[in-house]
């Protein structure tokens, strides 16, 4: 599948009036089948067309042929801007549209944080610490963002304030989800611990130990009397969060590492055993029935595994190490994607895993973080861009794309993305320190 793409200057909001450069591409993926059964599949990205413009920031009332396309602004807006790009000097081959989005913030949290509490934060000022994951609310009333070094701090994302650190870690925080209630939050981190925090109060209520390596990524089951995580050790662990002790613990044969974790509510039993009643969960344990975790390993294989029977359900193939996951059942197909470290990103349809439904890449980049509202896909990548899919989940015919960029991130890696699940508000986090927000406006044409 050849699907065409656009990379414009970071900075354009900037440009004003003036000109941005814009590149225009195509890449496709061609999968290759393994030859035996002990060798895993590969992937060839080929590229067709790379065009590089000057483009003008303003709406042209008509457009001027350039070489292979046609350019143009064609709307803007204060943080948005509407490009269309048609295959062909008469421009009637292929038309493609985006919208190329602007943080509407940019916060600097850890120094906001350290300039609000002085006794509990070190003054950072140069450089930023690192940001590595972000997560919101149910209500959007606050965010957890985590960083370099332990730091944690639970935002204002209305008043873009902070509203207290979270004291506790002590390597870097590289995961974060809040409990359904939106007042307790989950962090993991590098130092080999999961920590239960209370966000209005800031207390830690509770520690997790018990991996031999750092803490990749952490889901929260039904209403949170159980989490889950996953590590560089290879393991997955399912928590009792009243004890702090290990419920269950899986490990993959190779004990590859296990990047990162989603979770799916099978209660139409397409793939847990529908047999096993609450009668065979063990003390403990809360909220499990029909609940399938597919989880990514640097190995590139993607477990799926039933929690309450402990069973593998199935084991998919990437064809590089997985870094990122999300599974959804919108419009009752139970979807699984993936990110992968060569920039990857891939869509399973769970009922029929013989291949995937679709294999992209719009960059060479990590596939970082992956998010579902409603039917659009938001990707986090390592080049600093991220996007917005269209068409991966809506059965249609129609070829997925990327509808819209988030821009503003100079080359640094996306690692975390967030979206506020009342409002549709973007939140990223970036290696270069800054906590992004973006209100999403998406094609009209």
């Amino acid at each position: 599948m050849t699907a065409m793409y656009m990379d414009l200057q970071p900075d354009w909001e900037a440009a004003g009036d003036e000109t941005c450069w814009l590149n225009v591409y195509e890449r496709r993926v061609v999968l290759n089948a393994s030859e035996s059964q002990q060798e895993k599949p590969t992937a060839t990205v080929e590229g067709a067309v790379n065009a590089h413009f000057q483009l003008a920031m303003q709406p042209a009332a008509t457009g001027k042929a350039e070489t292979a396309h046609l350019v143009e602004v064609t709307k803007r807006e204060m943080h948005w801007v509407q490009v269309q790009v048609a295959s062909g000097s008469t421009g009637e081959e292929e038309v493609v549209h985006a919208v190329f989005q602007a943080p509407t913030a940019a916060s600097d949290v850890f120094q906001a944080a350290a300039t609000e509490q002085v006794h509990e934060f070190s003054v950072h000022r140069s450089p930023r610490p690192q940001l590595h994951c972000v997560d919101v609310s149910c209500e959007e009333k606050y965010a957890v963002v985590g960083g370099a070094d332990g730091r944690c701090v639970v935002w204002d994302p209305l008043d873009r304030v902070p509203v207290r650190p979270l004291v506790g870690h002590v390597l870097d925080v590289t995961s974060a989800r809040f409990f359904p209630s939106g007042k307790v939050a989950l962090t993991g981190s590098l130092d080999f611990t999961l920590r239960i925090w209370s966000v209005e109060s800031g207390q830690c209520a509770a520690v997790l130990k018990g991996h031999r390596g750092g803490i990749e990524d952490v889901a929260i089951v039904g209403r949170g009397r159980n989490v889950l995580s996953c590590a560089s050790d290879g393991a997955i662990h399912l928590w009792c969060c009243a004890n702090q002790q290990i419920v269950a613990k899986w490990t993959s044969d190779n004990e590859s590492a296990v990047h990162c974790m989603s979770l799916l509510d099978d209660s139409a039993h397409m793939f847990t055993a529908e047999s096993l009643k609450a009668s065979t969960a063990v003390d403990n344990e809360f909220e499990t029935e029909a609940k399938l975790l597919f989880a990514g390993l640097d190995s590139g294989d993607i477990l799926g595994v039933d929690v309450r029977s402990r069973e593998l359900a199935m084991n998919l193939e990437g064809t590089a190490s997985i870094v990122s996951c999300a599974v959804t059942s919108r419009h009752g197909t139970p979807t699984l994607l993936t990110g992968s470290e060569d920039g990857l990103l891939t869509t399973w349809d769970l009922r029929q895993t013989s291949s995937p439904l679709h294999v992209l890449s719009r960059s060479p980049s990590a596939v970082q973080r992956i998010a579902v509202y409603e039917d659009r896909v938001w990707t986090a990548n390592a080049d600093g861009v991220s996007a917005s899919w269209s068409h991966l989940l809506a059965p249609t015919n129609a070829t997925p794309t990327v509808s819209s960029y988030l821009t503003g991130p100079q080359y640094d890696p996306v690692r975390g993305l967030a979206v506020g699940p009342q409002t549709g508000r973007v939140f990223t986090a970036c290696r270069d320190g800054l906590l992004r927000e973006y209100i999403p406006h998406f094609l009209t044409m």
